[in-house]
């Protein structure tokens, strides 16, 4: 969940429940909808670019970004928390 805190205030994410991330689902991540069989290599890269590309926005972001961890971050969820300028435990 992403909320703006006021027009020029700063950006606050957070996990919807107990945790700000459970964590990717792994089984389905192998899984190829389209039946073509992708090289294990590409499915990696592209997974790692897709992270760098969000985690770049955040740090781009020109407000204060704040990640309310409610619980565990797991995954590429950690390096969205990490990314925010302050990560806030409650």
């Amino acid at each position: 969940m992403i909320k703006q805190c006021g027009d020029d205030g700063a950006l606050l994410i957070t996990g919807a429940g107990a945790a700000f991330c459970a964590g990717g689902d792994v089984k389905g991540m192998g899984s190829n909808s389209n039946k073509i069989e992708t090289p294990f290599e590409e499915r990696v890269a592209d997974l790692r670019n897709k992270q760098r590309t969000l985690t770049g926005v955040l740090v781009a972001v020109r407000k204060p970004t704040i990640a309310a961890l409610p619980g565990p971050a797991a995954g590429a969820g950690m390096a969205l928390a990490l990314a925010c300028d302050i990560q806030a435990l409650w």
